[in-house]
């Protein structure tokens, strides 16, 4: 497992979802991401987009975090290795920081009773 700056990455995590974890992790709650969670493999989203800040454990083993807002001091870790696109939440900022080359939005199945 890659250790970058003290953080723990999963071995399948691309190296540029790192560099940009990274980068809004040290930046310290300046960027809010979105992140799209998918097959890695794949591109295929789930539709999971969980949106916040990054930050990181404290634990021996130190992973990302997924912080929701500014007063937030913890949160779930991210799946870093199931991002298959990346983009900021910030209206000042805003923009596509990286996507999975073959990445295929989320689309949701419709039953015939909401066709009506």
């Amino acid at each position: 497992m890659p250790v970058v700056n003290g953080t723990t990455y999963n071995d399948d995590t691309p190296p540029a979802v790192i560099a940009h974890l990274e980068q809004c992790r040290r930046a310290y709650r300046q960027y809010r991401l979105r992140c799209y969670y998918g097959n890695g493999k794949t591109g295929k989203a789930w539709g999971d987009i969980p949106t916040g800040y990054v930050g990181r454990s404290a634990g021996s083993v130190k992973i990302p975090l997924h912080i929701a807002n500014r007063r937030s001091s913890g949160g779930p870790g991210i799946a870093d290795h199931c991002i298959v696109r990346l983009e900021y939440a910030n209206r000042k900022q805003g923009g596509l920081l990286w996507q999975h080359p073959t990445f295929t939005p989320y689309q949701r199945d419709r039953s015939p009773a909401e066709e009506v």
